[in-house]
């Protein structure tokens, strides 16, 4: 039972760890990237439906480039 939390506080903390290391690294402020973040989810989530909690951004430096990774979620077919 106390484990979990502790796994939860530690994986929270190692997401927030690499928001600050991907900010650093492409010069923008940790709040930029999470509006960034939630903005794209957002803006595909109009269209498809999405799963916006794992929403990943990604850096990679040559060339630089931000990916970012949208994991669709399946929907159920429709009942008559």
């Amino acid at each position: 039972m106390f484990q979990w939390k502790k796994n939860h506080s530690s994986s929270i903390a190692k997401d927030r760890l690499k928001l600050l290391l991907l900010a650093e690294r492409i010069d923008c402020s940790p709040a930029t990237l999470i509006m960034l973040k939630q903005d794209m989810a957002r803006t595909v989530n109009k269209y498809v439906l999405i799963d916006e909690k794992k929403v990943h951004l990604q850096f990679s430096g040559l060339p630089k480039m931000l990916t970012v990774t949208i994991p669709l979620q399946m929907q159920h077919a429709k009942q008559k």
